[in-house]
């Protein structure tokens, strides 16, 4: 499921190739930040049934914003983990570890339905073999106008005006000299033109 213009049908298919049964594309002509990307998100999920465990990714690849799967779990109310690394499910529970930084792992039980933002480690694709590719063309990828979805409109928002790469600017040098000489010169450097020591 996602929120996108209707060219994100492609990126559904591809994960309907790795192996997904079908999807949901909510449609629209522009942007939109994590409150209203919730908020549409959970409609259509209400719309579809009663979910048991919503997978998402842990941040978006553009802004880095790390709220969608929050502000979706408040939408819908229920629990809600990220950075999910690994998940271990019973009946009416899941057992996720959550990667934290310097390596850290949280180990979390939490009721189903729930929301997991899923870390890098948690699973290996599966790519899609050409069979796989033209079989996805024929699995269902249900449209819905995000205006037919009649989300309240939040009070506050985001609106990116322009992404663009960050551009360094950087001025190589050699350094040379015996391993003090150079462990000098990397001191001074630091101290007096990167003003980090």
């Amino acid at each position: 499921m996602c929120l996108g213009k209707p060219t994100a049908e492609n990126t559904l298919r591809s994960a309907m190739a790795m192996g997904a049964d079908r999807s949901i594309l909510i449609e629209t002509d522009q942007p939109h930040d994590s409150i209203v990307t919730a908020r549409a998100l959970a409609a259509a999920i209400r719309s579809d049934g009663q979910p048991w465990i919503i997978f998402t990714g842990k941040e978006s690849i553009d802004s880095e914003g790390m709220q969608t799967q929050f502000r979706l779990a408040e939408n819908l109310g229920l629990p809600v983990a990220t950075n999910v690394v690994k998940v271990d499910v019973d009946a009416d529970s899941v057992r996720v570890e959550c990667e934290r930084e310097a390596g850290t792992i949280d180990v979390i039980r939490m009721a189903v339905p729930c929301v997991l933002g899923a870390g890098k480690g948690l699973n290996t694709p599966n790519y899609p073999t050409f069979p796989d590719i033209v079989k996805s063309r024929k699995k269902e990828v249900r449209k819905i106008g995000l205006a037919e979805l009649d989300i309240e409109a939040p009070a506050s928002g985001m609106e990116i005006e322009e992404l663009e790469p960050a551009v360094e600017k950087r001025t190589p040098r050699s350094l040379t000299g015996s391993a003090a000489d150079i462990a000098a010169q990397i001191v001074d450097i630091l101290k007096n033109e990167a003003r980090v020591i």
